[in-house]
């Protein structure tokens, strides 16, 4: 009996989001403990997210530190809760972009190296959907291959699960431009799992 109680159920992704919108609305209006809360929470998402994005994983943890600063900075303007994913979103492209602009402006370059070098420690896109380690390896490395667009698309659209419409938004593109760029690596994804 007291293993069955012991034993914590595996959470789906409704009761993550739920836990999460409830910490954004009480560490909007002030609340220190939920804001540790939500940091511990999306923490793991953000580093995920900027590997994908940045493609450099030396910069990917202080790019992370800069996301997690600007939530702690800006979560109390949130007005609403249920909108923190796609709010947290556009910080994170932000902060992307920010790091990007800096980096070229500095004569740097992002090597793609860097980033399947990384494919080894078990993430992937989406991560629950792929179950072969070879296929794994092969849609990370796809996913890594496209132009920075399409791979933003992608990250947003099927990793933080917001519509065409949101990705537009936080893209500043059209919705059919989004459309496109998840076509394209669709088919790109499709035409290689194919010939496996």
């Amino acid at each position: 009996m007291l293993d069955h109680m012991t034993k914590r159920k595996p959470q789906n992704d409704a009761d993550v989001r739920t836990q999460i919108e409830a910490l954004a609305e009480m560490a909007s209006q002030g609340d220190k403990k939920a804001l540790c809360g939500l940091i511990e929470k999306i923490s793991k998402s953000v580093l995920f997210q900027l590997t994908y994005l940045l493609n450099d994983k030396s910069s990917v943890e202080d790019v992370s530190q800069n996301v997690l600063l600007r939530v702690c900075e800006n979560i109390c303007g949130l007005r609403k809760p249920k909108a923190f994913k796609g709010w947290l979103a556009r910080i994170i492209i932000n902060e992307n972009n920010r790091y990007l602009a800096k980096n070229l402006r500095l004569g740097g370059s992002l090597n793609i190296d860097d980033y399947t070098d990384s494919m080894e420690d078990g993430r992937s896109l989406p991560h629950e959907r792929v179950e072969n380690n070879e296929l794994h390896k092969t849609v990370i490395e796809i996913i890594s291959g496209l132009p920075e667009r399409q791979r933003e698309a992608v990250i947003l659209h099927y990793y933080n699960d917001l519509s065409v419409t949101e990705v537009a938004k936080l893209m500043n593109i059209t919705p059919q431009t989004v459309s496109k760029n998840l076509s394209i690596a669709r088919e790109k994804l499709y035409s290689i799992i194919i010939r496996i």
